[in-house]
């Protein structure tokens, strides 16, 4: 099971993808909701693993951010759901991204990264 090094490689490694030329080209929203949420993904996976707690799925994922008090704290979940719900919209409903989206997504990482990469002693 991955731990709190290989999420945050993981992380690193997706926000070097969506702050490339590549992702930027019209037409590629989708990725970047897809990405994005991806990047959230692994950086709650690097603060969960600190607590030796591994999810092996989404819904497991979904229910630590609603027990555990540190994550309740932090308010992240709304914003944890944003993404996901976006990320699905672009992978299976076949939904256009538009710009506006993709502010909103980036906005709602911005928000978890502010909270979390404290958390996980970096800085951003």
């Amino acid at each position: 099971m991955p731990g709190t090094h290989e999420h945050l490689a993981q992380y690193k490694h997706n926000k070097k993808l969506l702050e490339s030329d590549e992702l930027k080209k019209q037409g590629n929203a989708d990725w970047a909701a897809v990405i994005s949420f991806y990047s959230a993904l692994h950086l709650l996976e690097s603060f969960l693993s600190l607590k030796n707690i591994h999810c092996p799925d989404h819904i497991r994922r979904l229910q630590w951010l609603t027990t555990d008090s540190d994550l309740r704290k932090m308010n992240i979940k709304k914003s944890f759901l944003f993404l996901y719900g976006q990320s699905r919209r672009a992978r299976y409903d076949c939904v256009t991204i538009n710009s506006k989206d993709i502010k909103d997504v980036g906005n709602e990482l911005n928000f978890i990264e502010s909270v979390l990469i404290p958390k996980l002693g970096l800085s951003s």
